[in-house]
């Protein structure tokens, strides 16, 4: 039994905390991806086209989101700025399998006027140790588009080990593009100093 609750669940950096979206996010929400609405949208899944003004679409991430934790299915967090209290992102842990495959898939968001700033790379630090300490999985995945460079060398930064391309993996914007996969072990996870 999980020891945490979607309103409980807390991650925290020097800079940042983490926690899973509410529905009282939603006005922040909303007005992040409306002025990031070009930046995000080109590296991800298509949208309807009453995405950002109809609030039964946030509703449903949230409940979607809650459905996934109890299930043990998926983790979503939003990422805030500490001292503004500002939603800055997102992370998604997602495609849960436990058994012999112990492992997850990862994506993330950045709004744009705070990427390449080091917060994504924050983030992510603190969501391995979740991933590896708290759930007990043995390996996290996470794939971008061949042109997403502030991704792959955030995820090279990071010391995910680029496994290959997979051609027309993911549709993304309407479109089945190739993706970088990238990949880490619990082995590699512990033979990192920065993490014991």
């Amino acid at each position: 039994m999980s020891l945490f609750s979607p309103d409980t669940l807390f991650l925290e950096t020097k800079r940042l905390y983490l926690r899973c979206p509410q529905l009282t996010d939603w006005g922040n929400w909303r007005e992040v991806y409306t002025k990031n609405w070009d930046w995000l949208t080109v590296w991800e899944q298509e949208r309807p086209e009453d995405y950002l003004i109809n609030f039964s679409h946030f509703s449903e991430l949230v409940e979607n989101a809650e459905l996934d934790f109890f299930d043990d299915s998926g983790y979503k967090f939003f990422i805030f700025e500490k001292q503004q209290n500002l939603l800055l992102g997102g992370i998604s842990l997602s495609n849960i399998v436990r058994g012999c495959f112990q492992s997850c898939h990862c994506g993330y968001w950045m709004r744009q006027e705070f990427a390449r700033q080091g917060f994504m790379s924050e983030a992510l630090k603190e969501i391995l140790i979740f991933v590896f300490r708290h759930l007990k999985l043995h390996r996290i995945q996470a794939s971008c588009v061949l042109e997403n460079f502030r991704s792959k060398g955030l995820l090279e930064k990071l010391e995910f080990r680029n496994e290959g391309i997979a051609q027309k993996y993911l549709k993304i914007n309407g479109e089945w593009r190739d993706h970088f996969r990238f990949a880490m072990t619990l082995e590699d996870f512990l033979n990192k100093k920065d993490f014991v």
